[in-house]
């Protein structure tokens, strides 16, 4: 006997329990009776909204359009959606992790507590269709036995708020840091991860040695080598971005980032309260400095000239950053809530 076919995302979701790497996404939708279905009918179910492109022909044949959709840009850009929408009795915790700002320490101590879902799901360069459907039949058979879901990786919070995916009850909060810090950590973050993968092996690595239109890094550098190797890296606007903090809290302005942060009521604290909040609000006595850089280039070893591209590259987020600092310090607490910001 076949099961019905899904007749929401959510349903679609909570299929894939059934999903096999072994037989792939045929065998999975062999197991549903697509009798009397009509392939136009299914996009709003499998992505949740009607596509946009043109009603497939009549005659087509719906499972293999099933097949296509869950292959599909349209289901992979918004599957974080789906899977929490899946689970909406689970309440959420809400990490907007800002690169370089102390995130990779935060995401370990709330891995060890919660039951946890990448962030990253979507990103293609990371998860093949089939490795995502792997991992989210994963998530859906364990789902119902914890009792938070903590979505980790760099996910903005603007898709949080635009999603709709910010709800009464749920934990939402960021760590920021002086946006200067943000941006040299990056660069040698960025040096750092070239230093022990050379070859590009891992997409990140392979992605930033195309921008810089390398195949490999040399089998030797010098320290001159990694000085004007990270000059580079800080012009390449597709690895170094502009005013990294708006871009993860905002549309990368000062005022976008404002009014989400508003509209979320996040909880924000900065690196230099960061120990004593991770103490007072997760019970942590100690970070573990979790992802650290070596330091390639510091503020003082910088020529004068990339300081200055420097300054350039973080005016929004100066903004940003001098608000939550100021009202951090007329509270005299170790973090403050979005809608003192407003």
């Amino acid at each position: 006997m076949k099961l019905r076919l899904p007749r929401d995302q959510r349903e679609v979701v909570r299929m894939l329990a059934l999903y096999d790497e072994a037989t792939g996404v045929d065998g999975l939708l062999e197991k549903f009776d697509f009798d009397g279905a009509v392939a136009w009918s299914l996009d709003r179910i499998f992505l949740g909204q009607p596509t946009r492109d043109p009603r497939p022909p009549a005659d087509t044949d719906p499972a293999a359009h099933a097949k296509a959709l869950l292959l599909s840009n349209g289901f992979r850009q918004f599957v974080l959606r789906a899977i929490l929408d899946a689970f909406p009795e689970k309440p959420r915790v809400l990490f907007v992790h800002v690169p370089k700002c102390a995130g990779t320490d935060l995401r370990w101590v709330l891995e060890k507590r919660y039951f946890s879902i990448d962030g990253a799901i979507e990103n293609p360069g990371w998860y093949t269709p089939e490795r995502r459907l792997k991992y989210l039949r994963d998530i859906v058979n364990a789902a119902p036995f914890v009792d938070r879901i903590f979505v980790r990786g760099h996910v903005p919070l603007r898709f949080y708020v635009n999603q709709g995916l910010v709800r009464p009850g749920d934990d939402v909060f960021t760590v920021v840091r002086d946006p200067v810090d943000v941006l040299i950590s990056m660069i040698n973050y960025v040096l750092t991860r070239f230093r022990s993968d050379p070859t590009g092996t891992t997409p990140d690595t392979r992605q930033w040695l195309s921008h810089l239109g390398l195949p490999r890094l040399p089998p030797t550098m010098t320290a001159a080598d990694w000085g004007a190797l990270a000059r580079r890296v800080l012009r390449e606007k597709r690895i170094v971005t502009d005013n990294i903090l708006c871009n993860a809290l905002g549309r990368g302005d000062a005022a976008s980032s404002l009014e989400f942060m508003v509209a979320s009521d996040i909880e924000i604290t900065n690196l230099p309260r960061y120990e004593p909040w991770l103490a007072q609000r997760w019970g942590v006595p100690k970070s573990e400095r979790a992802n650290e850089s070596l330091k390639f280039v510091t503020r003082a070893n910088l020529p004068p000239e990339d300081m200055d591209l420097i300054m350039s590259k973080v005016t929004e987020d100066r903004i940003l950053y001098d608000r939550i600092q100021a009202s951090l310090d007329a509270a005299d607490t170790l973090s403050v809530r979005g809608r003192v910001l407003g």
